[in-house]
């Protein structure tokens, strides 16, 4: 089944490293959404093919300006079988 899911977020001064992983057996695109203190979202688009060497991990790495609040992996229209490890979000 596809799944991806987001394994870690660590914060390091404007640049957040997000660990994605590829738990499920069908290579899926990767597209976070970012969502900033300020409501501003930043898009982060990789093709499915980062999968393509049969990694189960793919790291993104994004510099940012603002806090970020809320990191989201997927959109409705990328299957996943396992919504439930797509969200993180900081205290």
């Amino acid at each position: 089944q596809p799944d991806n899911a987001i394994s870690s977020v660590d914060v390091r001064g404007n640049t957040i490293r997000i660990v994605v992983t590829s738990p499920g057996s069908k290579p899926l695109p990767v597209e976070i959404d970012l969502t900033l203190e300020s409501d501003e979202k930043i898009t982060i688009k990789h093709p499915a093919s980062v999968w393509k060497n049969g990694d189960k991990e793919f790291i993104v790495e994004q510099e940012v300006e603002g806090r970020v609040v809320k990191v989201s992996l997927g959109n409705g229209h990328i299957p996943d079988a396992d919504r439930s490890n797509n969200v993180f979000t900081f205290d």
